[in-house]
């Protein structure tokens, strides 16, 4: 029972180390003492634990990997700790690539304008979802009628797998790409998926 109230209390850190004390020792003082060492823990440590875990959840508030990653190191102790992967910089330089009002440059607007705003309510909510990039090689490859669409076929491309659900969902669906209007952008995906299944396999 003492191990368990250990491991509950402890960094994990400090528990081996104060497991063998216990386990090795033949004392029932010293066991008593580390009883109460436990149930005495100082309070500091609690409230940096406790604060640790709210910065640690903070991932929506704009200072999350800045000042909040630099406080949460800082009281853990951790200085190469890394709560979450930024990738709000990426995410940043590849919407550069995307036109104004960008239903307009395609043969698919309203599938456009559908995945803009899920990306804009996504980013919104949560800046370092894996998803924006997806959302993002979904909005690529629909901009057929944009005069730098070749251009934007290579980031969807350099999307990697990211971009792989956006282009199965667009060759599978027959309702809206399978006449001459769309040709453009089923056969892109369908050449991009190819290329990946190449680099894959090889």
């Amino acid at each position: 029972m003492l191990f368990r109230v250990i491991e509950v209390r402890l960094h994990p850190d400090r528990a081996p180390d104060f497991k063998r004390r216990v386990e090795f020792t033949d004392s029932g003082r010293i066991l008593i003492e580390a009883g109460e060492e436990l149930l005495e823990m100082d309070a500091e440590d609690v409230r940096t634990t406790h604060v640790c875990g709210i910065l640690a959840r903070l991932d929506r508030h704009p200072l999350y990997h800045t000042e909040f990653l630099r406080q949460y190191r800082e009281l853990s102790g951790c200085p190469g700790m890394v709560l979450k992967a930024n990738i709000q910089p990426e995410i940043d330089r590849l919407i550069a690539y995307l036109p104004d009002k960008p239903y307009s440059f395609s043969s698919d607007p309203q599938g456009v304008h559908g995945r803009l705003l899920e990306f804009l309510q996504l980013r919104k909510h949560d800046p370092d979802s894996q998803r924006l990039f997806a959302l993002l090689a979904s909005l690529f490859v629909r901009l057929d009628r944009y005069d730098r669409y070749d251009e934007i076929v290579e980031r969807t491309r350099g999307l990697g797998a990211y971009a792989r659900e956006a282009l199965r969902e667009i060759v599978a669906n027959d309702e809206v790409f399978d006449d001459d209007e769309r040709t453009v952008i089923r056969e892109t995906a369908q050449r991009l998926l190819a290329e990946m299944k190449d680099v894959r396999s090889g």
